[in-house]
């Protein structure tokens, strides 16, 4: 088996450089060498392999040659057991300095995950968490590098490659307005029609509610009045209470006794709940405690969610 006798190091400089774009500069930087030394290791590779993998115009990478490509798989396969079998060593052998990488966009980070944190830490008190924020695109990223246990997001548009997704729980709607809106003192179940004469604020069309808004009105033939996309719910209350709008936000980023400057109108009927899930590497080994937070995500109960 070729293992014997290939190092990992030059696989992994040879994965860099696919998942930088065939740049092998930009992938040497993100090794922390110089880009002789990345080229250098995979010429090795190659010698050792007696295959050519990279297809070069002069100096340049533009390509994976055929065979290459049929053995990438395999390679980010030897790569991810190397690694699992590191965090299972490191976890056999120092069960007292573990810790929890979580990736999350900033409405779960402000409103669902401290909840589950404190369930956490009583079950694992020794276990550091550590945080990171930012776009699906950056939650992502963050699982693929490996550089987070577990990513804290709605479920994406499209199926992510290499990526597992566990649905959690959901999250329903509501209209945000200043107090005494027109639309408060409306009978009955609000409509579509009845949001059109308003500005309305709402998520960025990266986010699954965004979406849900602008599909929602144009499945009916209707042209709402956009002022604002953002992508933080607390902007977005902060420029209803500006007066810009009303805003379409998840129910959980309303609470009457901390926004009180606001108000809270049900919409789950206007627009799809939007799915959270837990993001995970395909393949990745799992330390038992990262297991059992994904298992709090799908019983710890938060106002505004449902399972």
């Amino acid at each position: 088996m070729w293992v014997a006798f290939v190092k990992l190091q030059q696989l992994r400089y040879l994965c860099e450089i696919v998942d930088r774009g065939l740049n092998v500069s930009r992938a040497a930087a993100a090794l922390h060498t110089s880009q002789p030394g990345v080229s250098k290791q995979i010429r090795l590779l190659e010698e050792e392999l007696g295959v050519v993998l990279l297809e070069r115009r002069n100096t340049r990478v533009i390509g994976l040659t055929d065979v290459g490509r049929m053995l990438l798989p395999a390679m980010r396969q030897m790569l991810q057991g190397a690694e699992n079998l590191r965090r299972q060593a490191r976890e056999a052998a120092r069960p007292a300095q573990s810790k929890l990488i979580i990736a999350s966009t900033h409405t779960h980070a402000r409103y669902v995950l401290p909840a589950m944190f404190k369930r956490f830490v009583q079950r694992y008190p020794h276990v550091s968490i550590y945080m990171r924020q930012g776009s699906i695109e950056r939650i992502t990223e963050l699982i693929a590098s490996g550089e987070a246990d577990v990513g804290v997001t709605t479920r994406p548009a499209e199926p992510l490659r290499g990526i597992t997704m566990t649905e959690c729980y959901r999250f329903g709607q509501s209209i945000i307005t200043p107090p005494n809106h027109p639309l408060l003192v409306k009978r009955g179940k609000l409509s579509f029609e009845d949001l059109l004469p308003y500005p309305i604020i709402t998520y960025d069309d990266r986010f699954s509610l965004g979406r849900a808004v602008r599909d929602g009105f144009a499945a009916r033939g209707l042209e709402p009045n956009i002022a604002i996309r953002a992508i933080d719910s607390d902007v977005m209350k902060a420029y209803v209470e500006a007066g810009f709008g009303i805003a379409v936000l998840v129910r959980v980023a309303y609470s009457s006794a901390q926004d009180r400057g606001l108000r809270a109108i049900p919409a789950t009927h206007l627009f799809r709940e939007s799915v959270c899930c837990a993001m995970t590497l395909e393949g990745r080994h799992l330390e038992r405690h990262a297991k059992d937070f994904i298992g709090l995500m799908q019983t710890v109960l938060v106002p505004g969610i449902a399972r």
